[in-house]
């Protein structure tokens, strides 16, 4: 990896149009294999299995972690991610509980930790977590380091999941898994100079690294919405069952008021995942436009039925209602979103945008300021 990345840190800014049209670029270039690329077969396990569902080899990964026996627990980490994928919840706890008590610091611990995150259980996902980071934080071996930066990021700690995500691509240069987790919390914190630095990077060594390219359509989505549709479209030719590149590509049709096309994108993970929250979050919103209230009413109904507290299904709703110059429908919708979770820096920062809308600058400010409080890179408070 370059010298510089050891000075990579967040920073607050806007996009430099530079980037935006580097990036462009990067998805017109030829995606052949490059020479440093290593194949997933070539890999010791558990690397190999784990490269191979990044290139969108399930079956591979799944054969391979099988034929490794049930007393395995990065091999147990690996079904339990695909179990996850397919939306069996219940499934992926059972494999992934034994071998997380056997491995604190291992993948199945992880991914154990990250599932019961997603689905609302915070006690015991932060606590799995927190294990993780505390006690990989030390650790000389970059796999480990990696999963600590992982639950550093999940526990809501940018700036400490920087560092370690720092000292485990100088432990292992040139590692895909890594630079693109690396790229994502760079995404996430709104600092899409480097994230585009770290997906670069990857498809440089490994142009078949599916989550890279969709990583890619990210950066690129606000700015270069084209660019980003075809960076998620080459995501989805590596692996058509990856989540985030369809619903990528359904938010930019719904950007467009292309219903018919985002639902259909919606459907597709939903046949893959029919627990998948953020799908169908997506899915309510387009029946609360449509105001088909019974489809809305069920849909919601299915989502708290999976997670309690999850307030994307209101905030979704309220960002395509605000689309549609709906801001009062927005606000009432924002305010639910924050009823079911006061910590989503997101929809505070959004109803503040809906507020600003209907006059209320006053309300806006606060709303403003309490997206600030629990996220300070979020890029709407500035």
């Amino acid at each position: 990896m370059e010298g510089t990345r050891t000075h990579r840190r967040f920073t607050v800014r806007m996009r430099p149009l530079v980037v935006v049209l580097l990036a462009a670029c990067l998805c017109a270039t030829d995606s052949s294999r490059s020479s440093a690329e290593q194949p997933a077969s070539a890999r010791p396990f558990p690397a190999s299995a784990w490269a191979a569902i990044a290139h969108g080899k399930l079956a591979e990964a799944e054969t391979q972690a099988r034929g490794r026996g049930g007393a395995d627990p990065d091999a147990a980490a690996v079904l339990g991610h695909l179990a996850i994928r397919k939306g069996q919840y219940d499934e992926a706890v059972k494999l992934l509980d034994p071998a997380a008590a056997q491995a604190p610091l291992g993948a199945a611990a992880l991914e154990l930790g990250l599932l019961h995150q997603r689905l609302g259980r915070t006690e015991v996902g932060s606590r799995l977590l927190t294990a993780i980071f505390r006690q990989g934080s030390s650790a000389s071996d970059a796999a480990v380091l990696a999963r600590a930066a992982r639950a550093a990021q999940a526990l809501n700690l940018p700036q400490e999941a920087n560092s370690l995500f720092r000292a485990a691509s100088s432990a292992a240069p040139g590692d895909p898994a890594i630079d693109t987790a690396w790229g994502l919390l760079f995404l996430e914190k709104f600092n899409e100079a480097e994230a585009l630095r770290s997906f670069q990077q990857v498809l440089k060594i490994d142009p078949q690294w599916a989550p890279a390219h969709a990583g890619l359509a990210g950066v690129l989505a606000e700015e270069n919405p084209p660019a980003a549709a075809l960076a998620a479209i080459r995501a989805l030719e590596i692996d058509p069952s990856l989540d985030t590149a369809e619903l990528l590509l359904a938010q930019l049709d719904l950007d467009n008021t292309r219903y018919a096309a985002a639902r259909e994108r919606i459907e597709r993970v939903l046949k893959a995942n029919p627990q998948h929250l953020d799908a169908r979050a997506l899915r309510a919103a387009i029946a609360y436009v449509k105001d088909d209230r019974a489809a809305w009413d069920a849909e919601v109904r299915k989502v708290l039925a999976i997670h309690s507290g999850f307030g994307e299904v209101y905030r979704a709703a309220a960002d395509l209602a605000a689309r549609n110059y709906r801001f009062e429908e927005a606000v009432a919708l924002a305010r639910q979103a924050i009823a079911l979770d006061p910590t989503a820096a997101r929809s505070h920062g959004e109803l503040a945008m809906h507020l600003l809308r209907t006059g209320d600058e006053v309300e806006a400010r606060r709303a403003l300021e309490r997206s600030f409080s629990t996220d300070r890179f979020n890029r709407v408070t500035f």
